[in-house]
């Protein structure tokens, strides 16, 4: 399994130095595509994505939008940064003061705490650290590529091209911030298990303890799982036969031992995290997972632009050729384990069922799709390597590459002449819908053609194969790196600097509560050290969950969000200050004080009737207090309902949070406020309503004034008045030009 290459007298390098060579050159491809970061400090980190995000930052608009909430995308950046200054101050990060009511940051793996990767952030503690540690991360995944390939008895080239499409895979890339950084160790963790099947002992048991390891403390706990079962898998299909598998059994317990022993820093604390918390994921029956037909497209055209599962025309092209060499066992046991791979992440039947029962519904199949990426990539390469090496006839080789590279350039007309919608694709909240792009397909076709030639061209000049190896390497990398330039462009540099009224905030101390799904939250307040009453993560201790609960707040996966009115049970967890981009109350406005808008009902397409919009002025919080009642026309149907300030030009001077229908109480009723400009203006008030799928405007029926999409309610002149705010319990203490209001709690 792991082989030796004997020196050719006529060569001018030694096996080991054309190796090395070939090492040195894959990390210097890989310097080269991000030089930029390493020595000029550009930024590649997605966190220029919070100022699109946060309404803190408006008219700092740098990074487009994706599916998912850029705040789930997001939270881990400041576990990073946080663990790194405490280390820097000498202090062991084990506690995490500043969210919640005070959560644990060693348990949580997904801080790294202990990882060795994050060790430029002890250098350099900023966002130029961080993103010298992305850098760092495809460093140790193509270089550990290379050395998993060589491991496996592949040549120089082919292991340049299997570390080199891994590096540069678009998907591995993107998902750098999302799923956390463990993946780059995948191929030495199964370098290390290859090993210790070709090599049982105690030094190969340690170095796969030793690897195991150095992933818990440093991955998503789901990377974790996904990389050591599927290298355990690996390594007993390695087993040479039923004689060896009580040794080879023993082996392996012995590493899972000391591997354990290892990572009981963080595994032991997480384990009791776990056992005290509650997870959306606990239910969750693996909802994310790689739909197989995407994967297909993917792998023949960067189909999700920056996030696509793509490894590159020549990878793809050679991989029906290591089925060939299933009579080898080290790639037979490759084969069977990415097959079984392929169940999981694409949950296919009959392992989908594992999801639907507990532990394994915890488990999310998308997380494995790193570990599939490298078994393919090894499988391209083993089919480049054969050809190479002249273990395969270049004729047979041909009769298989000429079908792939068809499908090729096949894939785009044929998707269009289907007329399949795109979105059906999707697999992902954090990418875009399926779109295979002209362009790509242009260049598919031109490096399906080169390989074609190629080949050709070996057939009759054996001579030109060092050349040829040497081409076909560099044209994989050539098509890989259009999408991939969209994974992890040049970005805005971004840090977590204070801004009004944050820094007000940090100044006179105590803990806040920012209102709004959009204000203050991808965890910037870790960075900045400052106490935040929210939590976002995706596991959350039990007893924060009670208190969260009671005191008014909603939990919904990553986030925990409250909503007026606000709950005097805030009080005991020393909530001083609130920032919200419309007036806070804490009891529902009096009754028999509002003044009804709506001469008429408001039909809302054929999902409801408005029958309802009261209102009461109070001048001292300079804003309006109401209540909206609708009735139920479709009982199946939702609609989002958004409050809108208008200027006197018809232009947008506010807008509240898209609200849904199904957030009323049980009479469909809803409380609203609306934060009113400076004295002396005179806006306009209305309201819109909008499908909650598509965001469009739903089509309305009234008698009101219109304005576009928005039905104008009323016509409301500001006036200066020194009136107490809308509950004595919140002294409104500050207005911002964004109409950002800060309270504090009296």
């Amino acid at each position: 399994m792991i082989e030796t290459e004997t020196a050719d007298p006529d060569e001018k390098l030694t096996p080991r130095q054309l190796s090395f060579l070939g090492f040195a050159v894959v990390l210097l491809v890989v310097l080269i595509r991000f030089w930029q970061t390493v020595f000029a400090g550009a930024s590649i980190s997605r966190v220029d994505m919070i100022p699109l995000w946060d309404s803190l930052y408006h008219g700092f608009k740098s990074s487009p939008p994706v599916g998912i909430e850029e705040g789930s995308i997001l939270f881990m950046a400041p576990y990073h940064l946080m663990a790194a200054a405490l280390w820097r101050a000498g202090e062991i990060p084990l506690w995490n003061p500043f969210s919640g009511l005070g959560a644990p940051l060693l348990a949580d793996p997904q801080a790294a705490v202990l990882s060795p990767l994050y060790l430029p952030l002890l250098l350099s503690p900023d966002l130029y650290g961080y993103n010298l540690v992305l850098v760092l991360q495809l460093l140790v995944l193509a270089g550990g590529g290379f050395l998993l390939a060589r491991s496996l008895g592949l040549g120089v080239p082919a292991a340049m091209l299997a570390s080199l499409g891994l590096a540069f895979c678009p998907y591995n890339q993107w998902y750098l911030e999302l799923l956390g950084s463990g993946y780059c160790l995948y191929p030495l963790l199964f370098y290390a298990f290859i090993r210790l099947a070709a090599s049982p002992g105690f030094k190969n048991s340690l170095l796969v303890a030793v690897i195991s390891s150095f992933l818990v403390v440093s991955s998503h706990p789901e990377i974790s799982i996904g990389g050591l079962s599927m290298a355990s898998l690996l390594y007993f299909f390695l087993v040479p036969d039923r004689q060896h598998l009580r040794a080879s059994a023993g082996w392996f317990v012995l590493s899972g031992i000391l591997g354990a022993f290892l990572s009981a820093p963080v595994l032991l604390p997480f384990l009791e995290l776990v056992g005290n918390s509650e997870s959306y994921k606990f239910a969750a029956a693996g909802t994310a997972y790689m739909k197989w037909d995407s994967l297909l497209l993917n792998l023949a055209q960067p189909g999700f632009s920056g996030a696509s599962p793509f490894l590159g025309p020549v990878l793809l092209a050679f991989m029906p050729l290591s089925f060939l060499l299933f009579r080898e066992k080290i790639w037979r046991a490759v084969m069977l384990t990415t097959i079984a791979t392929v169940f999981i992440a694409c949950k296919l039947p009959p392992l989908e069922q594992l999801f639907y029962h507990q532990p394994f519904n915890a488990l999310v199949p998308s997380y494995f799709v790193p570990v599939l990426l490298l078994l393919l990539c090894l499988l391209g390469a083993a089919g480049f390597d054969a050809v190479l090496a002249g273990r395969l006839k270049l004729k047979l080789a041909l009769s298989l590459v000429i079908p792939v590279c068809l499908a090729i350039a096949a894939t785009r007309p044929a998707l269009i002449a289907s007329g399949i919608s795109p979105l059906l694709f999707r697999c992902d909240l954090a990418t875009a819908g399926l779109e295979l792009t002209r362009i790509d397909w242009m260049v598919l076709i031109g490096a399906a053609v080169a390989i074609c030639i190629t080949l050709l061209g070996l057939v009759f000049f054996r001579r030109i194969l060092p050349v040829a190896a040497i081409f076909l390497v560099t044209l994989n990398i050539a098509a890989q790196m259009l999408p991939s330039a969209c994974a992890l462009p040049v970005r805005e540099s971004f840090d977590f600097n204070l801004v009004e009224p944050i820094s007000k905030i940090k100044a006179a101390g105590g803990r806040m509560l920012a209102l709004g799904p959009h204000l203050f939250k991808p965890n910037q307040n870790i960075v900045n050290g400052i106490f935040d009453i929210r939590y976002l993560n995706a596991v959350f201790p039990d007893r924060f969950v009670s208190y969260a609960r009671a005191s008014g707040a909603n939990i919904d996966k990553f986030k925990v969000d409250y909503s007026l009115p606000l709950s005097s049970s805030l009080d005991p967890a020393g909530v001083r200050w609130i920032l919200s981009e419309r007036p806070i109350y804490s009891d529902s406005p009096a009754e028999e004080k509002m003044i009804p808008q709506l001469a008429e009902p408001i039909l809302v397409g054929t999902i409801a009737k408005v029958s309802d919009i009261s209102w009461q002025y109070h001048p001292g919080d300079r804003a309006i207090f109401g209540r909206l009642s609708f009735e139920r026309l479709e009982k199946d149907s939702d609609f989002l309902i958004q409050f809108v300030l208008l200027g006197e030009d018809g232009g947008a001077l506010w807008w509240d949070d898209s609200r849904p229908g199904a957030s009323a109480d049980q009479q469909n009723s809803m409380l609203f406020s609306v934060g009113l400009p400076e004295p002396g203006r005179e806006v306009r008030v209305g309201v819109q309503f909008r499908d909650p799928l598509t965001l469009k405007a739903l089509p309305v029926k009234t008698g009101l004034e219109r304005q576009d999409d928005v039905v104008v309610l009323s016509r409301v002149s500001t006036i200066a008045d020194t009136e107490t705010g809308a509950s004595g319990r919140y002294r409104l203490v500050d207005i911002d030009r964004y109409n950002r209001r800060l309270y504090e709690n009296t």
